[in-house]
């Protein structure tokens, strides 16, 4: 081997090292993926029924099957519960579809946002709104969109309510809709989903998803909720779950009556508005936080450049590189395999494998479409 790497040229030389810490760095990185997301804990369980709880949902400005997406939360077996709509819709009337519900359920309470200033993110002030006008001891946050799996939905976050333990985590079960985009969205949702619910079983960081999101209300309140984060167009679970880790215990729960469900549709527009909101929302978050996310997208990039540049050299040289990014898409499959195990969810696996293919290029339009919407005046801080 010694002999046949002195007649390899000095740049191939090194490059051939380069390909082999990146090789090394993927395995470590996919191994623990597998490990941290199968990951258990012994917890102690808080007794079913205990605290009260408050689910916040949001009317939006859409009010189309309102009625519908609102009972599918008031069916819970949870006691002591309510479950708070924020009328995001300006209107003096409010919300009349709702009046049959408030009188069949005791439990829904309805409040309104107050007319919202320039460039301030309505989805953050109308959670607010919610927080403070409930006087329950836990906030669920959840996507009208999104209903629970499950009437055992609040039971299950509930065993989680323990003394210390600030956040819960759980997870949101999405189907796609008609398209290449909405299946595209679909298949990285799941996979970003895999990685930040590994983190959050490991040692963070403990980035929510907005749809699915228990924390204390207290807590909520003492750290200023999203004080500093009105002008952000995204990051209500990232953001908050972040933040009440500092200071309290973050718990995990993704068993399949703590899911909820939720479809995902639109065009390129819309997906590209989405990832745009995210990076501003991940912008602001400690650089530790941001580095340890952007593990995944920094060894995608690495493998490819690392193996299209062995190519050139021919011979084995080639097909060293050509091994390098199969040995990462075989990772990648093994690890897809693990979710479908671990969440019991149908992910498709030819959809997963083709995002990862398709998901650099995505990448780079993402990054010029933020690029360009940071240079606006007023979003910058």
């Amino acid at each position: 081997m010694i002999e046949i790497m002195e007649t390899v040229p000095l740049l191939a030389r090194v490059v051939m090292v380069l390909a082999c810490v990146v090789g090394l760095l993927n395995v470590l990185f996919y191994l623990f993926l597998v490990v941290a997301s199968g990951r258990s804990k012994k917890h102690e369980k808080q007794p079913l029924g205990g605290d009260s709880i408050a689910v916040i949902l949001r009317s939006g400005s859409c009010r189309e099957g309102l009625e519908e997406d609102v009972a599918r939360f008031l069916t819970q077996d949870y006691g002591n519960y309510s479950v708070v709509v924020v009328d995001e819709s300006g209107e003096a009337d409010g919300t009349p579809m709702l009046d049959a519900l408030r009188r069949r359920y005791g439990n829904l309470h309805v409040t309104s946002t107050p007319s919202a200033a320039k460039f301030t993110s309505v989805e953050k002030l109308s959670l607010t709104v919610g927080i403070k006008s409930t006087e329950a001891t836990w906030i669920v946050q959840a996507d009208r969109h999104c209903p629970p799996r499950s009437s055992r939905w609040l039971s299950e976050l509930s065993k989680n309510f323990c003394d210390g333990v600030s956040v819960v985590i759980a997870y949101t079960r999405v189907e796609s809709g008609q398209g290449l985009v909405s299946h595209y969205a679909v298949a990285r949702y799941r996979w970003h989903s895999f990685i930040r619910l590994a983190y959050a079983r490991s040692f963070g960081p403990y980035l929510g998803d907005g749809r699915n999101l228990a924390y204390r209300r207290e807590l909520f309140l003492d750290v200023r909720g999203f004080a500093g984060y009105g002008y952000l167009q995204g990051g209500e679970g990232e953001l908050i779950a972040q933040r009440l880790s500092e200071v309290g215990k973050v718990r995990v729960e993704v068993s399949g009556d703590s899911q909820t469900v939720g479809v995902v549709k639109g065009i390129w527009r819309d997906y590209f508005r989405r990832s745009t909101s995210e990076k501003q929302a991940m912008s602001v978050l400690p650089r530790s936080v941001r580095v340890r996310v952007g593990r995944n997208a920094g060894l995608r990039v690495a493998t490819w450049v690392v193996g299209g540049a062995l190519l050139p050299f021919g011979g084995w040289l080639a097909w060293s590189g050509v091994g390098l990014v199969g040995l990462r898409r075989l990772l990648f499959i093994l690890c897809v395999i693990c979710g479908i195990v671990r969440y019991k969810e149908n992910w498709n696996v030819f959809w997963m494998w083709f995002y990862d293919l398709l998901a650099p290029f995505v990448w780079m339009a993402e990054n010029r479409r933020y690029n360009s919407f940071k240079r606006q005046p007023q979003w910058r801080r």
